[in-house]
């Protein structure tokens, strides 16, 4: 939670992730914007070599509008 007791989300990018993060979120404000939650789940398959296959999960977890440029 914020200073003012509402939800909040804190993220870490690097220098390119950061750029790109500024850019879409600047250009955006006000549009929704998703969280997507993404697992790497053992689908009970062993590939050739005996190692397991994982399944790709996605799954929207939250979203909310962008209130500034972030980045």
């Amino acid at each position: 939670m914020d200073e003012y007791n509402q939800p909040q989300v804190n993220i870490s990018l690097d220098s390119a992730g950061g750029n790109i993060m500024s850019n879409f979120t600047k250009d955006n404000i006000g549009k929704p914007m998703a969280t997507l939650f993404v697992e790497y789940k053992d689908s009970g398959k062993k590939d050739a070599n005996g190692r397991a296959i994982l399944a790709k999960e996605e799954e929207v977890i939250n979203i909310a509008n962008i209130q500034s440029a972030s980045g």
